[in-house]
């Protein structure tokens, strides 16, 4: 299953969904100051990121390897979130 991200938003209101197999996994959300990209875990999860990094393209890189990488194991995109936190 592919790793997708949904983009809305712009400046402090942009964030991306991240789909595993359409299924919406996490969210990529700017850092309060704009310097950083934070990665949430989960759906529904807005308090505590997982990972950050000054530019999209490598947090992007790091979400996508660290998912398919837990994919194997877990039966449902879901059982992949709480793997990978």
């Amino acid at each position: 299953m592919d790793v997708t991200f949904s983009e809305q938003g712009t400046g402090r209101d942009w964030s991306a969904k991240v789909l595993h197999g359409g299924v919406h996994v996490g969210t990529i959300r700017p850092s309060r100051d704009l310097a950083f990209y934070r990665y949430f875990a989960g759906p529904a999860n807005d308090i505590i990121y997982t990972m950050d990094e000054h530019d999209l393209s490598p947090l992007k890189a790091k979400i996508t390897a660290a998912i398919t990488r837990t994919r194997p194991q877990a039966r449902t995109p879901a059982e992949a979130i709480y793997r990978f936190v």
